[in-house]
């Protein structure tokens, strides 16, 4: 009788950065206002997976890096970090942000249910996959409904204002100070109920928001 061979089936490994999206699709993504954009833009980027995960500052990272260079004074502005974050579920609506503790006491935000993509899709076939009831759900989990809505263009901030400042020692040290102080629970009382006024603050410095973006995360409106 002869001998069958089994062949190990490895998985290819989830890509660490978001595929190269053509100049054409991305030249559409930019006659769309927020946060139309963004969710049309992490759809052809990242694909539903309910064992996937990204950390959020890695996906607002990149959405800033694919869009930073085309801000203007007229239209073209950044969702800002907390908007874009919230705005996830939309595109996917099985994913979640979620907190992990970790065994050094620090923690790590991520969106839990979905990857990078190892190659792009367009526009109109992400929306279909993100909304398919076969990107991880089940029928029960599928809302079709979705496929037919349409996100409401939002004012956004003036993004790119003061950012040419650089940071100094005292906003470096003022952001560690930060992240210290949320950790305990006295520290955090001092910042409840002012996430929102936090976050205009920030934004007018965007330079100093990837350092505290972990914190807002963490405040409630």
């Amino acid at each position: 009788m002869p001998m069958l061979k089994l062949i190990k089936r490895v998985k290819d490994p989830v890509p660490t950065k978001t595929p190269v999206i053509p100049d054409d699709i991305i030249a559409k993504m930019n006659q769309m206002s927020e946060p139309e954009r963004a969710t049309a833009w992490m759809r052809c980027a990242y694909r539903a997976n309910p064992e996937g995960e990204v950390t959020q500052i890695s996906l607002w990272r990149s959405y800033e890096g694919e869009f930073s260079k085309f801000i203007t004074s007229d239209s073209l502005k950044l969702l800002p970090a907390v908007d874009f974050i919230k705005n996830v579920q939309h595109a996917f609506p099985l994913s979640s942000a979620m907190v992990i503790n970790l065994p050094n006491s620090t923690r790590k935000f991520i969106i839990k249910g979905i990857e990078p993509r190892s190659k792009y899709v367009d526009i109109e076939k992400g929306k279909v996959e993100a909304l398919s009831p076969s990107s991880g759900s089940t029928e029960t989990d599928f809302h079709p409904e979705l496929k037919q809505s349409i996100q409401e263009p939002v004012k956004l901030f003036q993004y790119n204002f003061n950012d040419y400042l650089t940071l100094n020692e005292v906003n470096t040290s003022t952001s560690i100070l930060i992240n210290q102080l949320i950790n305990y629970p006295k520290g955090k009382e001092l910042f409840e109920g002012q996430r929102e006024r936090f976050v205009d603050v920030l934004m007018k410095v965007p330079n100093l928001l990837p350092h505290i973006h972990d914190v807002i995360n963490t405040l409630d409106y």
